[in-house]
């Protein structure tokens, strides 16, 4: 199971997630201007990060995740 997660509009609590056996997730920063690509610097590596450079909403955001996914 894939998790995305757009990094503006909610918190991503890893070993919640990890713990559950989730098989990627995934965490998308949308071009935002609030910090957010700084929280996902500090994810742990098996947190996949995308930062689009420029806020495409939340379908783009999403759809950028999507791209990225490996699991069903």
């Amino acid at each position: 199971m894939t998790y995305i997660a757009a990094a503006g509009n909610s918190t991503v609590d890893t070993s919640t997630f990890i713990q559950a056996a989730f098989s990627e997730i995934i965490a998308v920063s949308d071009g935002s201007t609030d910090g957010s690509e700084l929280t996902l610097d500090g994810m742990p590596a098996e947190v996949k990060v995308v930062v689009l450079p420029a806020n495409r909403g939340k379908g783009g955001a999403l759809h950028a995740g999507f791209a990225r996914a490996r699991g069903s």
